[in-house]
């Protein structure tokens, strides 16, 4: 029997690497994943550090992982796979060194944050799990090696505000234990400190500006997406929440859920959250799981233990149709159009020509260039990322275009819908849709447009090829 269950261990295990590499291959990276890469590429990290950080609103750690490829010039897809070598640290933490039960090791690896949002998409949230996974598989022995426990801290501090609010909630549970280990606290501290200085919003930044201090829009907006990540049915995500909350409180791990939850859900209240974000919840309840079950269950503790699981596996349906959805659509259409617009570019050469970029997500060309291919940003200079400042240098107005005789536009749509230009016309369209779940989130496509004199020759060529 135990030969038997190793197999399906091992079996869970290399589909997992195998679903996850083949969806890697079919993703076209968006803004968020381009924006990080350009970033590594295009600064050194005492720029980063001291001064682009605090405009991105998260610690450099993502960042500097990804200096070493970014600027030894490997290829931009090179970003995906560094996100599912970490995925996969992640489900190797999870069904050979937890102590959940078999059924749950060998499910959960298929569930949307894990299979997909937090592994194909690169972003710097696919650190979370490892570090998570990693701290919860140790954490019984925390203090028999606590140099190595505050390392596992620190960097999960350095993945996100929301890693480094999970790593202060567990710092504060063991307060009592850590007055012990005063020269390490010290060295938490300052490090901390360095992170918050990292995520002081500079004067100038245009992006996420705004704190709401009114109570009950912050709790609706927390509350909307702890339900979002918790199956996204009240009712689910009650049930779930209520028989965790019991089963936490019986394991004794009540607080390494609770106080990370609160702290999350004030900052996505009253500062900032976004869909991508609810991962963060379901990792912490990923989290407390695994602390649940790092000691023997006692006798008259398990009819409780059998419906923690059966609440678990329930929670598992909406996400496993989540991960299913979402590799649909992403093998099947277009996450984004800026990977074939770039294509199209490149078939004809059309970096030679002056191009002017209109919204942000036009960021999202550049790592497939070595140079800024838009005039309008930064003067067509490197750095080539989106500089989040009321004061960048940035400019589209279509009067500015048709003055200074522009020879392409770039419109990005994210969500803004058709613009026009005078004495420009459309040259082609490249549609896309970013995914959540069981829907198009946002629209994520890319019009180009020439002078006429351009357009129509581009398109004399399109006709004679076709």
């Amino acid at each position: 029997m135990q030969y038997f269950l190793k197999k399906i261990e091992h079996i869970a295990f290399f589909f997992y690497i195998v679903l996850v590499f083949w969806m890697i291959s079919c993703h076209e990276p968006w803004f968020d994943e381009a924006q990080a890469w350009l970033l590594a590429r295009d600064l050194s990290f005492p720029e980063l550090f001291w001064r682009y950080a605090r405009y991105e609103g998260s610690p450099s750690l993502w960042h500097a992982i990804l200096m070493l490829p970014a600027q030894l010039g490997l290829p931009y897809q090179i970003l995906n796979i560094i996100s599912g070598f970490f995925s996969v640290i992640a489900v190797y933490l999870l069904i050979f060194r937890t102590s959940l039960p078999i059924i749950l090791r060998v499910i959960m690896p298929f569930t949307f944050f894990f299979a997909y949002q937090y592994s194909v998409v690169a972003r710097s949230y696919c650190l979370l799990a490892p570090l998570l996974l990693v701290i919860g598989v140790f954490f019984e022995s925390r203090f028999a090696k606590p140099k190595l426990y505050a390392f596992a801290l620190l960097l999960l501090a350095n993945v996100s505000i929301h890693g480094m609010l999970i790593a202060g909630c567990l710092l504060v549970i063991d307060w009592k234990k850590w007055v012990f280990y005063w020269r390490i606290l010290s060295v938490i501290f300052s490090v901390l400190l360095l992170n918050v200085f990292q995520l002081i919003p500079p004067k100038d930044i245009n992006f996420a500006i705004q704190t709401n201090w009114k109570i009950f829009p912050a709790l609706s907006k927390a509350g909307s997406m702890l339900i979002g990540s918790f199956g996204g049915d009240v009712f689910l995500a009650a049930s779930v929440i209520i028989s965790s909350l019991f089963w936490f409180w019986q394991r004794g791990v009540l607080a390494q859920f609770c106080l990370p939850i609160f702290a999350l859900g004030a900052f996505f209240g009253m500062k900032y959250g976004n869909v991508w974000h609810e991962g963060s919840y379901f990792l912490i309840w990923v989290f407390a799981l695994v602390l649940s079950f790092n000691k023997p269950v006692q006798d008259k503790q398990r009819n409780h233990q059998r419906l923690m699981i059966l609440t678990a596996l329930l929670l598992f349906f909406p996400h496993l149709t989540w991960s299913y959805n979402s590799y649909k659509y992403d093998y099947q259409e277009k996450y984004t159009g800026a990977f074939d617009i770039v294509q199209y570019i490149k078939k004809w050469r059309l970096q030679r020509f002056q191009i002017v970029g209109q919204d942000f997500s036009i960021c999202a060309l550049e790592p497939y260039f070595k140079q800024n291919i838009f005039v309008n940003l930064n003067r067509g200079n490197l750095p080539a990322f989106w500089h989040w400042s009321f004061t960048s240098d940035y400019w589209y107005h279509p009067l500015q275009v048709v003055l200074q005789q522009v020879e392409l536009v770039i419109i990005g749509q994210k969500g803004i819908g058709y613009t026009t230009v005078p004495g420009y016309k459309e040259i082609a369209f490249f549609p896309g849709g970013l995914f959540w779940k069981d829907r198009i989130l946002e629209n994520d496509s890319y019009l180009l447009l020439g002078r006429d004199d351009i357009a129509s020759k581009l398109r004399r060529l399109n006709a004679k090829l076709h």
